[in-house]
């Protein structure tokens, strides 16, 4: 089997997943991200304007704004993937991947939030996107067909000759 056929296993992982539900709970989130993205920077910029925020919350604040963007927008794009997993070889690693937004930016968050525990949230944002690294290249192979494959069409080619 190639990176483009579905599995056996590949329906029933996706029936698991109750759509309706799961799109119920992905528009309130995202229905509430709209309404508090713009109030939160709404105060956040009265607060900046009446000169009660110093810089250190100013950056927490709009560092948050922005978590409140992108982490339901990538839940979403984890959630889409899991509800339709017809692509399994393919689309574990694509799931891996898109992990990477909502650690790396709750991650961040943390350590302007919490300066003493820097140092630790760091060392799981980078072991994570060591961790990535490893499933991108994976997901490469898995696109161009396994490893078999690709190295039969690189012999084939004489890429390895010099």
């Amino acid at each position: 089997r190639t990176a483009w056929s579905s599995t056996a296993t590949a329906g029933r992982v996706g029936r698991r997943f109750n759509t309706s539900t799961m799109r119920r709970w992905a528009r309130a989130l995202a229905y509430t991200s709209c309404i508090a993205v713009p109030m939160g920077m709404l105060i956040f910029l009265l607060d900046l304007n009446l000169g009660k925020l110093e810089a250190q919350k100013a950056a927490w604040f709009s560092s948050a704004g922005f978590i409140f963007l992108t982490v339901p927008i990538s839940l979403w794009a984890i959630w889409g993937h899991l509800a339709h997993y017809r692509q399994p070889l393919v689309q574990r690693y694509v799931v891996r991947i898109l992990w990477m937004v909502p650690l790396y930016s709750v991650g961040s968050w943390l350590s302007l939030r919490f300066h003493d525990f820097a140092l630790f949230f760091g060392a799981v944002r980078d072991a994570y996107e060591a961790y990535v690294i490893y499933c991108f290249f994976y997901y490469l192979l898995a696109q161009l067909g396994g490893e078999e494959r690709l190295r039969a069409v690189l012999k084939d080619s004489g890429a390895g000759r010099r």
